[in-house]
């Protein structure tokens, strides 16, 4: 068995059972009864002690039917309509509801709605004649709700609202009464179509005459504004004309100029191409030309220079020799000059003039030595110049490159002494110098010697 049980917002639970409680009526009074309400939600319950039952709080639609009643003026009328009961939701008619309704279910609550209503109107059809009935429906709807509301609040239920949805009597009366308003309706329909037709032919008449006249004035503003238009496009198409007369001038005009200027620049390019052309050849003859001297003027001008440094050499080289030889020459009849006299002096002057003519024959020796070998030397600073296949010289082309070149040469030549004496101490060019003049004093005493014997005699 459930604790607790719930219910809708549009339901009641009517809880029985448990302790008494008291409740006020709607007139007033108390009362104690033994049951509890809970509207919509949940509520514990006591097993076996209490019970839950369901009291709806829906809206019911009702059909509601009167027949044969009795009009004020004695017409048997018929009506239908409907009602919308529900009961109410304070707390004293629930009660009272609950006490009448619970556990019948909405049929019952329906019966009972539909009994009270039907009542109340058979009570106000009959205090209405037919004319009144069918032109105060609504005023009778109010009376019907009005009157029946007390009945059903003591029951706890309340009417929504009601209608009235048709009326009918056996006789036709209520026919009978919209015949004369139906003629009328229809003699006013015929008479204002008449007159609406008479309006719609005026109407039409008048229209078309102003047609006719909208339409002559238009067609007169229409010719008036074709012929303006004709006048003002010829005038146009004359000033097309002389604007496109003089176009056509302008465009043959521009266009001789344009071929004008079109063949002068053409003949800019040929005159452009012909100075490069010149150009080009000029360039090309110049580059013969230092072609030609580089692979045939300047090959033979080196190898004339080279053979020009291998003459110079030569001769140098050979007037070294001889010089030499002639030194040579004159050394050795001085020394041999020299050891005769020294024969003739004492033993210890002849010790001394034997070492200082020693000493001065290794200074002939070593000059003589040194003349020798100049013509090696000046050979082997050359020697390289004869395996140089080509030598280019910058120059004014009076040939001072090739005196400068054999200058260069001699230079070098000129330095061995300052070379040997830097290596070895001995100053070869003193020495050389020492000797031959020593060579030259020995020289003139020895000829002062030989003519001494032949003057005496």
């Amino acid at each position: 068995m459930r604790l607790y049980h719930t219910a809708g917002p549009n339901e009641v639970m009517i809880i029985t059972g448990g302790s008494t409680r008291t409740i006020t009526d709607p007139d007033g009074k108390q009362r104690k009864v033994g049951y509890r309400i809970k509207v919509g939600g949940g509520a514990m319950i006591v097993p076996w002690l209490e019970s839950v039952s369901i009291l709806p709080l829906d809206v019911f639609t009702v059909k509601l039917k009167v027949e044969r009643v009795f009009s004020a003026n004695s017409v048997v009328v018929s009506a239908e309509g409907q009602a919308q009961v529900k009961i109410k939701g304070d707390e004293p008619s629930i009660h009272v509801a609950a006490e009448h309704f619970l556990g019948q279910g909405a049929a019952a609550i329906e019966a009972v709605a539909r009994e009270v209503v039907e009542g109340y109107m058979r009570a106000v059809l009959g205090t209405r004649s037919v004319e009144e009935i069918v032109t105060s429906q609504a005023a009778m709807a109010k009376e019907v709700i009005s009157a029946a509301a007390g009945d059903l609040t003591g029951m706890g239920l309340a009417v929504l609202s009601f209608s009235f949805k048709e009326i009918t009597d056996e006789e036709g009366f209520i026919s009978a009464l919209a015949e004369p308003r139906i003629a009328q309706v229809k003699r006013d329909a015929i008479i204002a179509k008449a007159d609406a037709e008479k309006d719609a032919l005026v109407k039409t008449a008048l229209m078309k005459q102003e047609g006719d006249v909208i339409k002559l004035r238009t067609e007169a503003e229409v010719l008036k504004a074709t012929s303006a238009f004709e006048m003002k496009r010829a005038a146009q198409q004359a000033e097309v004309n002389e604007e496109r007369a003089k176009a056509d001038v302008s465009y043959d005009l521009e266009r001789y100029k344009l071929t004008q200027d079109l063949k002068m620049q053409e003949a800019e390019v040929q005159l452009i191409e012909k100075r490069k052309a010149i150009e080009i050849q000029e360039q090309e003859i110049i580059r013969r030309e230092r072609e030609l001297e580089a692979t045939v003027k300047r090959p033979a001008d080196a190898h004339n220079y080279q053979g020009r440094i291998e003459a110079e050499l030569e001769a140098y080289r050979k007037e070294l020799d001889g010089k030499g030889k002639a030194a040579w020459v004159k050394v050795e009849g001085d020394a041999e000059a020299s050891a005769i006299r020294a024969k003739g002096e004492a033993e210890a002057d002849a010790m001394a003039a034997r070492a200082e003519s020693y000493e001065k024959y290794n200074q002939a020796a070593m000059a003589e030595m040194f003349v020798n070998i100049l013509p090696e030397i000046a050979k082997s600073i050359s020697e390289p110049l004869s395996r140089v296949d080509k030598i280019i010289m910058v120059g004014d082309g009076d040939g001072a490159g090739v005196s400068k070149l054999t200058g260069q040469v001699a230079s070098v030549v000129a330095q061995v002494p300052a070379v040997v004496e830097s290596l070895t101490g001995v100053n070869l060019t003193r020495m050389v110098n020492q000797f031959a003049d020593n060579q030259a004093k020995q020289i003139a005493a020895d000829s002062s010697d030989d003519e001494s014997p032949e003057d005496l005699g």
